[in-house]
């Protein structure tokens, strides 16, 4: 009579080399499509940046429309008592009206009243940019903090310039198109 035969075990469990070929697998697969969720985070960026240019653009003209002419590159706008750059004269066209009202003290309105100026603007930073800091105001070699503008007005609209490119001042009431003949 022939021995008994044993039956085979069945396996529950994966071998090492068969785990170690998976988490290869996986680490290649994510090699491959972390390149790719980059690009797609650039790209996002780039559209807020053109975004933020466009919301700006809007807000430039808004505020000529309300006040006859553009914000000054620095100084008093359109007789208002308000004191400040052209990003400050915008606040409130970029619905920041709040952080305008909170530079308002003993009846003028100035850009360094309550630090209006360390307060980050989303539509003034673009994200793209690498020396702008993600999370709040930059800080200077003396510690004191800004809020970040990547973008800046045209001073040869916004400003008095010679016809050298002098700069003679930094108050002007640009009208459009008047002060900007070219179209530019």
């Amino acid at each position: 009579m022939p021995p008994p035969r044993r039956r085979a075990r069945q396996r529950t469990g994966f071998t090492l080399i068969e785990l170690l070929v998976v988490i290869a697998i996986v680490a290649a697969l994510l090699g491959l499509f972390l390149p790719a969720v980059q690009k797609v985070r650039e790209a996002a960026a780039r559209v807020k940046c053109g975004n933020n240019l466009r919301q700006l653009g809007l807000a430039s003209h808004a505020a000529h429309d309300a006040n006859r002419s553009l914000p000054p590159g620095l100084g008093y706008w359109s007789g208002r008592s308000a004191f400040g750059t052209y990003h400050f004269h915008l606040l409130p066209f970029v619905e920041q009206d709040p952080l305008y009202q909170q530079s308002l003290h003993a009846g003028v309105y100035f850009v360094a009243n309550n630090q209006v100026f360390a307060q980050p603007v989303k539509p003034y930073r673009c994200p793209a940019d690498p020396s702008a800091p993600d999370d709040g105001p930059a800080k200077d070699l003396v510690g004191n903090s800004w809020g970040v503008a990547t973008y800046v007005a045209n001073v040869q609209v916004v400003c008095k310039v010679d016809p050298t490119g002098t700069l003679s001042s930094t108050e002007h009431a640009a009208q459009i198109p008047g002060s900007i003949p070219d179209g530019t």
